[in-house]
This record gives C-alpha cells, structure tokens and sequence, in this order.
C-alpha cells in the first residue's frame, strides 16, 4: 500500500506544482497523507475489529482546536517581536520563546478542552517527576 501512496504522491504533485507551485507540492503530501490515515484506520478496523471512530474524531476535532490556539498565538508572538533581520541571538531568543508559548497554550487548551491524551501526558509528568503537574 505505501508504494501506492508513494507513486500517488508523486503524480498529484507533478499534478499540482503547475498551477499551484510549491502549495501543489504541500497540498499532494497533505491529500495522500490523509488518504492513509484512512485506509491504515479501515484496515486496522478489519484486523481487530471495533474502533470508536467518534472517539478519535472528537479527539482530533479538540486537538485542532488546541492547534488553531496554539498557531494563532505563536504567529501573533512572531509578527510582534520577531524580525528577520535583527541579530542571530535576539531571533534565536524570540524563536525558543514562540516555541515554550505554542507548548504552554497547546497543553492548556488541550487540559482545558478535556483531550484524554493531554491528561494522560500531564499523569506521567506527574509521576515521572512528582508533585503537581
């Protein structure tokens, strides 16, 4: 199947780079991407069985969500502070802070949003270091 995916990806980018250039390039890797979510997830259902497909949309609905977050700050932080020109330390400075940033708001948004897998993140930080996490 992945050399089928492959040789699709290939062909709707050479598809796609016309008139979309380098975005036909992204939007081909995003399209066979997504097509292989979907045929892994119906063959992982043939193989086992039951998967609670509501479950894992709503839990990518939420992690978009926490995404858009997370995005929207970060690229507020970026055309606020950040300047392409300035000195390499003062960009790398304002890089880590995007960064720790988009962490800091994914995972709150995603606690806040109740995301199962974020609770499930902040139990073993929990444990791994004690305390409150």
């Amino acid at each position: 199947m992945a050399s089928w995916l492959i040789i699709l990806n290939v062909a709707l980018g050479l598809l796609l780079m016309g008139p979309l250039a380098h975005g036909g390039l992204a939007l081909a890797a995003s399209l066979t991407s997504w097509l292989n979510v979907l045929a892994l997830f119906f063959l992982l259902r043939r193989r086992i069985g039951f998967v609670d497909g509501r479950r894992i949309v709503s839990s990518g609905g939420k992690m978009i969500a926490a995404s858009a977050v997370m995005g929207l700050a970060v690229w507020g932080y970026a055309a606020a502070f950040y300047r392409y020109g300035a000195p390499a330390p003062e960009r790398v400075f304002h890089l880590l802070a995007a960064i720790a940033l988009g962490v800091a708001l994914y995972a709150g948004a995603a606690l806040a949003m109740g995301l199962p897998e974020a609770a499930a993140v902040k139990e073993r930080v929990r444990r791994r270091f004690g305390g409150r996490a």
